[in-house]
């Protein structure tokens, strides 16, 4: 799993930056590819450092038209981790392997469960409950920890001078909450793409360690 598959569109491409730092250079770039998997669609991030052709991060989702998560594939160059997520009658089975140990865990009843190449698209099949100022909940996938976190993603500004609209995720867990700060996603109002993203990102930053960053977004498609 090195990249998005053959016949896949590219959708756009984000340039990600040291939170607060504008005018610093990209310390990665992603790209996001989709195509149609027969009923389903594949939704794919491919993460890049700015001189590397290689990835350093993909994380593949395969969900339906509302970006309802029904698997996901993780390959991560900077935690020397690869794992993925099935779908259950059960419930959400992860897999993770880690120096050559693959472990497994099932985890039931944690609904609906979003993950980075669904989020922006989930919060846009869900603008409607959003704008009428609902908080909706979601839950955050993440491989490694082979479990899922607590989230509420809330419509939290409209800027008319702008024209544009921010959806804010933040974390329902105490501890979670210390943890990640809250995550903003900048919506252009009128077409709904995705102009800005600041908040916690999968890579880790260089030398190790999360990465909170700024995300500025370029769309081909």
């Amino acid at each position: 799993m090195v990249g998005p598959s053959p016949g896949a569109t590219r959708v756009y491409e984000g340039q990600v930056r040291p939170r607060g730092k504008p005018s610093a250079p990209p310390i990665f770039r992603y790209e996001r590819w989709e195509h149609n998997a027969g009923e389903a669609r594949v939704s794919t991030h491919v993460t890049f450092a700015p001189t590397d052709a290689v990835p350093v991060l993909v994380h593949e989702a395969t969900h339906d038209d509302a970006f309802g998560l029904m698997g996901l594939r993780a390959w991560d160059r900077t935690r020397g981790v690869t794992g993925k997520m099935t779908m259950t009658a059960e419930g959400a089975v992860f897999e993770r392997t880690r120096r050559g140990r693959t472990r497994t865990r099932l985890e039931r009843n944690r609904t609906p469960l979003v993950f980075g190449p669904t989020l922006i698209g989930w919060a846009r099949a869900h603008w409607r409950e959003l704008a009428s100022g609902s908080p909706l909940i979601v839950h955050f996938a993440v491989v490694e920890d082979l479990r899922s976190y607590r989230f509420e993603l809330r419509m939290t500004e409209q800027n008319t001078t702008a024209a544009t609209t921010t959806v804010t995720l933040r974390a329902t867990g105490p501890l979670t909450r210390v943890m990640v700060r809250p995550m903003r996603m900048v919506f252009d109002s009128s077409t709904r793409e995705i102009t800005g993203y600041h908040g916690r990102v999968p890579p880790r930053r260089p030398g190790g360690g999360a990465l909170d960053a700024d995300v500025t977004y370029s769309h081909t498609r």
